[in-house]
């Protein structure tokens, strides 16, 4: 079986990847950021989200579009979720380490608690990335952006932007 809403999730990720520019459509089309990575980003979800082996039960969910702030950002608090894709916007002047962790956000500690993945964007890129194993979080999807790995200090407040897919 796979994911039973594939289409619906898709035209949501196109919309919000901006992959309509002319018509102003999505958070990327405004800052002409994008790239090959991120054009092929709705495509290489849905072959994640068709994978015989994820249960048609789970739903894929999206977590729209959310600048990084003065706090860890916090996607689910869903016991089974599993990631599918991170799409990062990084409009810093300097590069951007997106930190995802398998912890609730007020649980985190930057530069203390340990990640589960650091996701580098360089300063003024959109990067995106699939994670086709579709790894499970067994406690929360959480997430913040710093200026080095496993780093304390937080990137510009605004200026990193990340969208995330995942099933729960």
């Amino acid at each position: 079986m796979s994911v039973s809403n594939i289409g619906g999730i898709v035209n949501i990720i196109q919309g919000a990847v901006g992959l309509n520019a002319a018509a102003g459509g999505g958070f990327a089309s405004a800052l002409g950021r994008q790239n090959q990575g991120v054009a092929m980003f709705p495509d290489a979800v849905r072959e994640v989200l068709a994978r015989t082996d994820l249960a048609s039960s789970l739903a894929a969910k999206v977590a729209l579009p959310l600048a990084n702030g003065a706090a860890v950002n916090s996607v689910t608090t869903a016991a089974t979720a599993q990631l599918v894709g991170v799409v990062v916007d990084n409009n810093d002047s300097a590069d951007a380490i997106v930190q995802i962790f398998n912890t609730a956000s007020g649980g985190v500690t930057l530069g203390t608690t340990n990640e589960k993945y650091d996701l580098l964007v360089p300063q003024a890129t959109m990067a995106a990335f699939i994670f086709y194993s579709t790894p499970a979080f067994a406690t929360s999807i959480s997430w913040d952006s710093t200026t080095l790995p496993h780093g304390s200090v937080r990137s510009t407040s605004g200026k990193v932007t990340v969208f995330i897919v995942y099933v729960a």
